[in-house]
């Protein structure tokens, strides 16, 4: 599977534009061969940041999206300008491991980005390891819980994006106090991969399309 992720700040009074921008967009890409999701999420701490994630069975097959004549007659039509400015290049990633399976009733998303050493022996594995039995655990025992998702980036195999989802806040937000996820936290610390904090971010899911 093949992911893409980009972020956007949508201009002061284009919300409304902007969200019937994705629904349209939405409509048209999933007819595409090899798609498989589109989500829009709005970052509940930055308020005009947005994210849209869409997902493809290949690389080739996005590719093959951005050169066809439906997607140019498309931006034609529909132009992005004047709605939002990209506030950070796209980025592409390959699936690593995951659980569940993403839900048109999830309204609760976070993604957290890593970046873990290079030099330490054997941190990949111990990180994918690590990741694979945290996502077991929150399937087990969170209530309201969708998926969760570990992605690599193809730019960088260090890099990684974690996407976990929830029917909504306050089910994620009690999983928290779940003594098993609280006791994993504890045996799988940040530092133990990476001598850079991940970056946790929480979002509402706006729009899927699945």
């Amino acid at each position: 599977m093949y992911l893409v992720r980009g972020n956007v700040i949508v201009d002061l009074g284009k919300l409304t534009e902007f969200e019937a921008w994705v629904k349209q967009y939405s409509e048209v890409v999933k007819a595409q061969p090899g798609f498989q999701l589109l989500a829009h999420a709005n970052s509940l701490g930055a308020p005009a940041k947005h994210t849209v994630i869409v997902r493809w069975a290949s690389r080739e097959a996005a590719v093959a999206w951005w050169r066809s004549p439906t997607l140019q007659a498309f931006v034609k039509a529909h132009p992005f300008e004047g709605l939002s400015t990209i506030s950070h290049a796209a980025e592409a990633y390959e699936f690593v491991l995951g659980v569940g399976e993403p839900s048109a009733q999830a309204r609760y998303g976070v993604l957290v980005d890593w970046h873990i050493d290079a030099l330490r022996p054997g941190n990949a594995a111990a990180f994918h390891s690590s990741r694979k039995r945290l996502f077991e655990l929150r399937q087990q025992h969170g209530k309201g819980f969708a998926h969760n998702r570990l992605w690599r980036s193809l730019g960088n195999l260090h890099k990684y994006l974690v996407i976990q989802s929830y029917t909504n806040r306050e089910d994620a937000r009690a999983a928290l106090e779940i003594p098993e996820l609280q006791e994993i936290g504890r045996a799988y610390r940040w530092d133990d991969y990476t001598s850079t904090p991940p970056a946790i971010e929480e979002f509402e899911v706006m729009h899927a399309v699945l």
